[in-house]
């Protein structure tokens, strides 16, 4: 049992931890029986010596007693002086916790004036005291001595009831060892098959201090075991950053779950889930896990490929194909036109003009459909020229006021980043000119290193659900093409108020 007013202390004292240096005055069989190794030239002592330990706040000084029958009790960090009336109040608290003739251990800096009356020093001259009989104990008359045959009888009766209370204390004893083994067993379950899972997960508690790991996470971030009871923060990894300690923060105070995709060293993807968990309806820290996404990404990215592939053939075919018929039959249905000037009704006439002009009108659809699914060459140092065209164009094609503005200086790890950046602008411009039928676009890239944020405004009536089918195909692409190269997305659309959709790319501020 100990006790302490410090909760770092308590806190270090469950962990069991020990300096190498500290267990020398013990042998090596009770070093190898009790502890075990902890990393950094420490000893923690092992999980069934500690639970049979006690540890909880209590200050000696003040608070009542709150244990009893004890055998021995250390108060070797105590105060040399304390005040005269918590030193009484001590006296009297280790008088009631020790059984008749049980001891106190002191510093030797302790004064013990205040004890003298309740203990008696050891002869050995060590701050060693043993508890004396004070008041109704020192008044209780003496028992009169039994008869040598009722001695012989209740002795005979004591030792006879002891085996059945030895084999009731066995029994019990078995028992336990019994569950604690299954609970061990199923604990080490638990464990294999967290870790065929391939999920890393890690337990904190309320002040970010890690409280258990799986093998998964041990191997991902690096975990050791003396790491245990030790800050999150002091983890070496890069899965470790300000981000993820600050949705840790969030997770308990707003006690609400999230979940991102992290993108690590190339190639490797994690969907991290923070979970808060709480006992005795408080918080009472999160559960972080990390589960390897990597294949799947690669899978979208393939499928994204082969989608952009068939997008450009498709386009081609429309851009170099099916145009040259159209021009080839508006040519035919002109010479027809013209042919038919002077000979025919004026109703044949007019449905041979109206032929050429549909034709004609048709073909300039084509082209504009075509323009949009030939893929656009878009790297680090065109993006800003292609948005701020996609802009003009768009400004002149709908007749509306569109505008591109760029901050900072654009720095992007590679070409494809650019191209989704793009298509996210371009989609976003498409919807709220068809969809949203805005009057005013604004299209926003800021850049600071390798944050880049993209924000598309409009002021249209907003995007309307589609009942049964929630998000739009085209919200649901740009949010594809935004995880893609890492990004954070959100689109907001209130009816009347407009539209606003943002990519935060990591680094960025995220957006709300």
């Amino acid at each position: 049992m100990a006790t302490d007013t410090d909760d770092e202390a308590l806190r270090l004292t469950r962990a069991g931890l020990y300096a190498r240096s500290g267990l020398e005055a013990l042998s090596a069989e009770q070093v190898s029986g009790f502890f075990e190794p902890a990393g950094e030239g420490r000893m923690r002592a092992r999980a069934a010596l500690r639970e049979l330990s006690s540890i909880g706040p209590h200050d000696a000084l003040r608070d009542p007693p709150i244990f009893s029958r004890l055998d021995l009790i250390s108060g070797r960090n105590l105060p040399a002086h304390p005040a005269p009336e918590a030193a009484r109040h001590f006296a009297a608290s280790a008088h009631f916790a020790l059984r008749a003739e049980g001891w106190l251990l002191l510093a030797e800096r302790c004064d013990p004036a205040a004890l003298l009356e309740r203990f008696a020093p050891s002869a050995r001259g060590q701050p060693l005291y043993q508890k004396r009989a004070l008041g109704a104990e020192r008044a209780r008359p003496a028992r009169a001595p039994d008869r040598p045959d009722r001695q012989i009888a209740r002795l005979s009766g004591e030792l006879g009831a002891a085996p059945t209370e030895l084999d009731a204390r066995t029994a019990r004893l078995h028992s336990l060892s019994e569950e604690r083994a299954g609970l061990e067993a199923s604990d080490g379950d638990l464990r294999r098959l967290i870790d065929m899972l391939g999920v890393a997960a890690v337990f904190l508690d309320p002040e970010e201090r890690i409280r258990r790991s799986t093998g998964s996470a041990e191997r991902l971030l690096g975990i050791t075991a003396g790491d245990l009871g030790r800050s999150l923060a002091a983890l070496a990894s890069p899965l470790v950053d300000a981000a993820l300690l600050e949705a840790v923060r969030h997770a308990i105070a707003a006690d609400c779950a999230s979940h991102r995709e992290i993108h690590c060293e190339d190639p490797h993807w994690y969907l991290r889930r923070i979970q808060p968990h709480a006992a005795a309806s408080r918080a009472d820290g999160v559960l972080i896990t990390w589960a390897d996404i990597t294949p799947v990404k690669a899978l979208q990215e393939e499928v994204s490929r082969i989608a952009a592939l068939e997008q450009l053939r498709i386009g081609q075919a429309l851009h170099d194909l099916i145009p040259q018929e159209l021009i080839a039959l508006s040519l035919f249905a002109q010479n027809l036109n013209e042919a038919l000037a002077g000979r025919a009704e004026p109703r044949e006439r007019q449905w041979a003009g109206r032929l050429t002009e549909g034709l004609a009108a048709v073909n300039r659809q084509l082209q504009a459909l075509a323009r949009g699914l030939v893929p656009v060459p878009v790297d680090s140092a065109s993006l800003a020229p292609a948005l701020a065209e996609r802009a003009r164009s768009t400004g002149e094609a709908a007749q509306l006021a569109c505008e591109f503005t760029l901050e900072g200086e654009l720095r992007l790890p590679n070409s494809d980043t650019s191209s989704h950046l793009y298509r996210i602008a371009q989609e976003a411009v498409r919807n709220a000119t068809r969809h949203a039928h805005a009057d005013r676009i604004a299209i926003r890239l800021s850049a600071q290193g390798s944050a880049v944020r993209l924000e598309v405004r409009d002021n249209g009536i907003g995007i309307p659900p589609r009942a049964g089918f929630g998000r739009g195909v085209g919200v649901r692409l740009m949010e594809h093409r935004c995880s893609l190269i890492g990004g954070t997305f959100a689109a907001q659309s209130v009816p009347g108020s407009g539209t606003r959709v943002v990519c935060a790319l990591p680094g960025a501020e995220a957006p709300e």
